[in-house]
């Protein structure tokens, strides 16, 4: 809640599905991981170790994850307060820049 007690955009119904995604059994974003896989494949070969990417719409954070290992830079907006912050406290995120937007 805001110091207002007006509900903030972070409890909203797509912050609440997150939620469950994430801590519960959900799994929504386990179908992308293929998808997120085969791509890389093909794109990493072009990239060098250090180089700035970005994406939007973090997810689970498998692509940031990911792009960890690959060792780039690393960019993530979401819509998602909720996201954000439950990103940023994973070791991976540390100095990655992540926003709320």
């Amino acid at each position: 809640m805001a110091q207002n007690g007006q509900s903030e955009p972070s409890d909203s119904m797509g912050n609440c599905l997150v939620r469950l995604s994430l801590e519960g059994n959900r799994q929504a974003c386990k179908g992308n991981h293929p998808k997120i896989d085969f791509i890389l494949k093909k794109v990493l070969a072009l990239l060098t170790p250090g180089m700035k990417t970005a994406e939007f719409g973090i997810g689970d954070g498998y692509l940031m994850q990911r792009l960890h290992e690959a060792k780039m830079q690393y960019t993530g907006l979401d819509i998602s307060s909720y996201l954000v912050k439950y990103h940023s406290k994973t070791p991976c995120t540390w100095g990655y820049l992540l926003f709320h937007c």
